[in-house]
């Protein structure tokens, strides 16, 4: 958990200053600036939680090859340069949005996945279908406290402007994309298999 929220909390960081702030949305943060407090407290946070959700529900552990967990640099190499690479094509060469790189990116980097390790697709699925009900209940709770947050925190002129039960279509998505990347990762990574908790 610790592991994976730290890598997303450092790449979130990134997509977040240089390209969804530019044509997606541009939340309001304590300090005034693009980075917030807020920003570091969720993307750390969203990260460990979809890295854990799967095996906390369905009470799954890990089996590691030679009992312990063992980075695979070339796993780590293959999803870095396969999300970069297509994300960079998709955003700076075919000019799409930010939204729609990230979900190109996400989606083919995870079908990736799906190819060398087809034991993680219902853990990916499930995954994203559980980080969806937990965005839609955050935007719940954080619309209760700011009312209308959506249309002063969004460029909707550059998005569908579809909402759902109060969120952003595009978010959905992101949500959804968002966790099956990040659900299965370390076991990808770490080339590790899902066992049941005795």
């Amino acid at each position: 958990m610790l592991v994976i929220s730290t890598v997303v909390l450092f790449s979130g960081m990134i997509l977040q200053y240089f390209f969804w702030t530019k044509d997606w949305w541009h939340p309001e943060t304590m300090t005034g600036t693009i980075l917030g407090p807020e920003d570091f407290l969720g993307l750390f946070g969203i990260g460990g939680i979809s890295s854990v959700i799967y095996g906390t529900i369905f009470s799954k552990g890990l089996s590691f090859y030679k009992h312990q967990p063992n980075i695979s640099i070339r796993n780590i190499a293959l999803l870095a340069f396969i999300f970069i690479a297509l994300h960079s094509i998709a955003y700076y060469i075919f000019g799409l949005s930010s939204w729609m790189s990230w979900t190109i990116a996400t989606t083919i980097t995870t079908l990736f996945i799906y190819s060398l390790r087809s034991d993680l697709i219902f853990n990916s699925l499930v995954s994203g279908v559980l980080m969806v009900l937990i965005g839609i209940a955050g935007y719940q709770l954080l619309n209760f406290f700011q009312p209308g947050f959506i249309y002063s925190w969004f460029k909707l002129e550059n998005l569908s402007g579809f909402i759902i039960i109060g969120v952003p279509i595009e978010d959905v998505a992101w949500f959804m994309t968002f966790g099956m990347f990040i659900g299965p990762i370390y076991e990808f990574l770490t080339e590790a298999r899902s066992k049941p908790i005795n």
